[in-house]
């Protein structure tokens, strides 16, 4: 007859076994946190998004309109502008951002104005988002600016944009240097001459249906357009005054950055 063994002995000697095995993984657990082996990334702030409409002064005394694109494409208008908000650029730059928290830098800055080659420059801001944008600009000369969120009844960059509103005849300038008459139509064709005679075509279209963007493609003729037989591309929107008129402002450049031209237009 087989003899069964008695279990019941060894139960106490399991169990405390088992506690004493619990217990040193508890402990090794715990010094392996102390020593960081296991412990969680110390968090990183996450960086603001600088995307917005924002207005303000340059410089001592220009006016300053500064769009920053979704893919935090900059683009910065300098000019004059009356007691309804309306801005006539005499210059304009262009930059790609690298954001870092609040922060906002570039190294391809170029600078635009009417019969001068693009300046190349540097951009260095901080920034609140949708709440304020202040840097320095520096190409031959060094210029602060400082602007804050524009009021959402003169531009809300959130607002879908569509060819509709842009659509019509429209009156402006270049550089407020060489006025010109455009119209555009339904499907966002361009048509235009300047007083000198310059005539030129494109196309608009929308670049985010999300955000308040146009892009705007324009060809220039032969003599006596300053950009003979030229293609610029580049970004526009629709600014309304408190008049209530409406604002087309837009600055295009060569796809070398060599030159580029700021547009505005009212109706």
């Amino acid at each position: 007859m087989q003899r069964q063994l008695n279990t019941s002995f060894f139960l106490p000697l399991q169990q405390a076994l088992c506690q004493r095995i619990t217990y040193l993984l508890m402990i090794t657990a715990i010094a392996i946190t102390a020593c960081g082996g296991s412990a969680d990334p110390v968090p990183v702030a996450p960086s603001e998004q600088a995307n917005g409409a924002f207005k303000g002064t340059f410089g001592e005394s220009a006016e300053f309109n500064f769009f920053v694109l979704p893919n935090d494409k900059a683009y910065g208008f300098i000019g004059t502008s009356d007691s309804n908000g309306f801005l006539q650029a005499t210059s304009f730059f262009e930059a790609t951002g690298t954001i870092n928290k609040s922060s906002f830098t570039s190294q391809d800055l170029v600078k635009y104005q009417f019969g001068r080659e693009g300046v190349q420059g540097t951009l260095n801001a901080s920034f609140k988002q949708r709440t304020s944008f202040d840097g320095v600009v520096t190409t031959t000369e060094r210029t602060a600016f400082s602007a804050t969120a524009m009021p959402m009844s003169e531009l809300n960059f959130d607002r879908p944009s569509f060819l509709v509103p842009i659509t019509g005849r429209w009156s402006g300038s270049f550089f407020n240097v060489e006025s010109f008459d455009i119209e555009i139509s339904p499907t966002g064709t361009i048509t235009g001459k300047t007083v000198f005679g310059c005539q030129f075509f494109g196309i608009v279209s929308t670049i985010n249906p999300l955000k308040a963007l146009f892009e705007i493609f324009l060809i220039f003729g032969t003599t006596p357009c300053f950009q003979a037989g030229q293609t610029l591309n580049g970004v526009g929107v629709l600014k309304t005054l408190i008049d209530g008129r409406t604002q087309l402002l837009f600055g295009i450049s060569k796809p070398d950055k060599s030159a580029g031209l700021a547009g505005y237009a009212l109706r």
